[in-house]
């Protein structure tokens, strides 16, 4: 069960200590003058000598505040791997799932999905392996049970070379620009167009002599501890790189302001790789010494954990992938969490309960609810935001400086298919959408839009398809093909209609949908609608029905400070959408539906320092709940993403399982941040590792 060893390197130690062999890495600090840390020293120990322990026996009770998919993802691995425990999620709304929400909206001939949420969650080797493993364990579960249909047909997966994966636009300054795609490679056509580009669109005006002059940018002051996203980029690569592709790209994950955001939490291996850089030069190190490979040593501790405990050796064994959704959308992942809780015996879901009070007494995790029921907990993992936990622990001063979250109006409209007219043509609307950074003069942009999102080319178009990525059946193209699928989802649906679980109900309304279009497709092609090239298997995944759906994301930083009356209705936000498709996308027709929501402090912003205001946090909480409350969620993890959340929850019921992180946020605590990176010599275990 050992890694293959690798060296653990030190530099400008004096300590002539033996190193220890953790596999197959190469591990430095953070800064070269300072020695590896004694914490990151025994969790090596623990993976090269890695053991199965006893679940802490302490924790019986467990509270988990919040039924978003962190709190439902922590609720989720507490009850499959502390099977003793008694688990209660407080949810304060009557729906679960937090910020995944997709609405099933009725139209013209069928149904559509629109997101108001997260749209897609990515899989890649190494960062996405929580929610890789939870999939997996949850793919086991409903093999096992009368859910089986429920996972196995019902996810979209869209592979690196789609193009929905591999083409991304900006608007800059009054069109739509290409950015060169991961699977362009040096095709004629694409490579063609690159160099065009390159030469004519304004957009790379000082991009490359910013690029080529990098290496020459001295290092940041050693005395400066964090900077901005922008003043790095702008320091190391000139304002063009940042202010028109970093600030859009940082508009599309955190609708937030690059001079604003840290760029040791939002962008942490470009500060790490000019620290490690003897020559402080960023792309040196990405080009020549593969520092793309760089993570940061708590995720790679939790990588290799994860894949210990799955039984697996490594964690090496993923293939990287695009990203992926479900045909219900990505409240897909409510309904897989949420119905295995449901029916576990030890679990309790309280909706329809907000947290008003959370204190400690006697090892003891006070919480009480907004009925005025108090309960008592061994351990709690909160998943709250940061200004909800300042009225939660009595007397806290830590949590407002990590307050800040940014305010988007997302508007969804839909046209259906034929009815939509475009000057941009139909490349125009290819890939997964643009984005609009802070360059952009105000007279094209107005309304403070942040992006664009084509959401039909991120909805389906695939057939059923398993967790473990086996790609759809050529039979399934042909007549007996498709009728072959038909009889088996429909013995699927007799089997679902014959069970009476919450489950299996919600399932069967899903299975019901795809069933459908089946039918309605191969219908088409029985009656001659179908030319003889065209597959019958088109569209199997969110909508019934063709067309485009287009998702547009207005304000975020562009609003801060506006009171509540300054925001716009959903109607103005509708209004101002359509003006940003006809300027943009010369979009003049009118959808047959458009829906808008004011998603109130969405997102989280972490601003410069925020690593020391985490700090500050893990210090209270440390002292004041004694070990007994762990942190999880988009404000405690410095990242917003699913996977992400995935991976902070499983990071939070690991700590109370094993008994290890105090408050599953200790890592910022420490002054001294290690780094993983890939070994270049392979050693096996018993070779005596070497100091360079």
């Amino acid at each position: 069960m050992l890694l293959a060893a690798g060296r653990l390197t030190r530099r400008h130690v004096t300590s002539q200590q033996p190193l220890l062999q953790v596999g197959y890495v190469l591990v430095r600090p953070f800064t070269e003058y300072s020695s590896f840390p004694a914490d990151h020293r025994r969790a090596a120990e623990e993976l090269v000598n890695y053991k199965p322990i006893a679940a802490n026996p302490q924790a019986k009770k467990i509270a988990v505040l919040g039924g978003g998919i962190t709190g439902l993802a922590a609720a989720y691995e507490l009850a499959r791997t502390i099977p003793h425990a008694s688990i209660t999620v407080y949810e304060k709304s009557e729906r679960l799932g937090g910020w995944l929400n997709s609405e099933v909206v009725p139209v013209k001939g069928g149904e559509i999905i629109f997101e108001w949420g997260a749209r897609s969650f990515r899989t890649p080797r190494g960062d996405g392996l929580a929610t890789t493993m939870l999939l997996r364990h949850l793919l086991e579960e409903a093999e096992s049970s009368d859910r089986r249909p429920t996972i196995r047909n019902h996810i979209i997966a869209y592979p690196p070379g789609s193009g929905a994966a591999n083409d991304r636009w900006i608007y800059y300054p009054d069109h739509l620009v290409r950015l060169p795609g991961p699977k362009d490679g040096f095709k004629l056509p694409a490579l063609w167009n690159n160099i065009r580009s390159f030469i004519t669109e304004p957009i790379w005006r000082g991009v490359f002599m910013g690029m080529l002059s990098e290496p020459t940018k001295p290092g940041r002051d050693p005395e400066l501890k964090d900077e901005s996203v922008g003043e790095f980029l702008t320091r190391r690569f000139g304002s063009a790189v940042a202010d028109n592709f970093a600030s859009a790209v940082i508009h599309g994950i955190y609708a937030g302001d690059i001079y604003k955001l840290s760029v040791h939490t939002a962008m942490p291996l470009l500060s790490h790789l000019e620290r490690h850089s003897k020559e402080h030069t960023v792309l040196g190190e990405l080009f020549f010494n593969k520092g793309g490979a760089w993570k940061p040593w708590h995720d790679f501790v939790l990588r290799e954990l994860i894949a210990r405990k799955s039984g697996h050796k490594s964690a090496n064994y993923l293939e990287p992938g695009g990203f992926s959704t479900f045909t219900d959308g990505m409240s897909g992942w409510t309904r897989l969490l949420k119905y295995p809780l449901l029916n576990a015996k030890r679990v309790t879901i309280q909706k329809s309960s907000p947290v008003t009070s959370l204190s400690y007494k006697d090892s003891k995790v006070l919480v009480t609810d907004a009925s005025g029921s108090a309960k008592t907990f061994d351990y709690a993992i909160s998943t709250l935001p940061a200004k909800t936990m300042r009225t939660l622990v009595s007397g806290s001063r830590t949590f407002d400086p990590i307050a800040p979250a940014t305010t988007v109006m997302v508007v969804n409209l839909f046209y259906p298919e034929g009815s939509l007219t475009t000057a941009v043509g139909a490349d125009g609307l290819s890939g997964f959408g643009y984005l609009i950074p802070r360059s952009v003069p105000v007279e094209q942009n107005p309304e403070r839009a942040l992006g664009v999102i084509f959401a039909h080319n991120s909805s389906g178009d695939t057939g059923p398809e398993s967790v473990e990525g086996l790609g759809r059946r050529d039979s399934w193209q042909s007549p007996e093909g498709c009728q072959e699928v038909i009889e088996t989802l429909t013995a699927d649906q007799t089997e679902m209609t014959s069970k009476q679980s919450e489950g299996t109900q919600h399932a069967s309304l899903v299975n019901l949908r795809q069933l459908s279009a089946y039918r309605r497709r191969l219908d088409q092609f029985n009656a001659g609608k179908v030319r003889p090239d065209e597959k019958i298997i088109d569209r199997s995944g969110q909508d019934t029905v063709k067309g485009a759906k287009l998702t547009v994301m207005l304000g975020g930083h562009w609003w801060d400070g506006w009171s509540e009356q300054d925001y716009p209705s959903e109607e103005e936000g509708i209004q101002m959408a359509k003006s940003v498709l006809r300027r943009h996308l010369d979009i003049h027709d009118n959808p047959e539906v458009a829906k808008a929501k004011l998603q109130r402090d969405c997102i989280p912003q972490y601003p410069v320092g925020y690593r020391d205001y985490m700090a500050k946090v893990h210090e209270e909480i440390h002292s004041k709940f004694e070990d007994r409350l762990k942190l999880a969620g988009p404000f405690y993890q410095g990242a917003v993403g699913v996977n992400d959340c995935i991976k902070q929850a499983t990071w939070a019921a690991m700590a109370i399982r094993d008994n290890r992180d105090p408050t599953a946020i200790s890592r910022y605590a420490e002054k001294l941040e290690g780094w993983v990176h890939p070994g270049p010599d392979a050693q096996f275990p018993g070779d005596s590792a070497r100091q360079t």
